[in-house]
């Protein structure tokens, strides 16, 4: 764990573990991009060019910087991808063991990309669920 918040979310890194509603999560409360971030995004016809994210926007899109030096605003956070995963912070998995019952709990999470970015979520080292990015 990376970061704690008061509220009992914490982040891992690029894509977050949290606890929402008393279990864990796998995935992102928002954006999984950040400023600064080289990503691929979508351009007009459907045709994925690289960039830099400029700005995540208050409304969620996202202003990116093409790599050719123009730019781009208001796309949305499913047509720019950071390694392969869009940036629209879905969240990818949920478990349904509750940890938010004062005991510490060990939580784990593989993810493989060579296994069509799978993710695997772990509560006190029993498989709690699988799925995909």
């Amino acid at each position: 764990v990376t970061q704690c918040r008061p509220e009992g979310t914490f982040r891992t890194g690029e894509r977050g573990l949290f606890v929402q509603g008393g279990v864990i999560k796998y995935g992102s409360l928002g954006s999984v991009c950040n400023v600064g971030d080289k990503v691929m995004a979508k351009y007009r016809h459907g045709s994925t060019y690289p960039a830099t994210v400029q700005r995540i926007n208050a409304d969620g899109s996202i202003t990116v910087n093409w790599d050719d030096g123009d730019g781009q605003v208001n796309l949305d956070p499913a047509e720019v991808f950071k390694d392969k995963v869009p940036c629209s912070g879905k969240i990818a998995v949920c478990g349904t063991t509750p940890v938010n019952d004062g005991e510490p709990h060990h939580v784990a999470v593989t993810f493989s990309q060579s296994a069509g970015s799978s993710v695997t979520l772990y509560v006190d080292g029993n498989l709690e669920t699988s799925g995909t990015l």
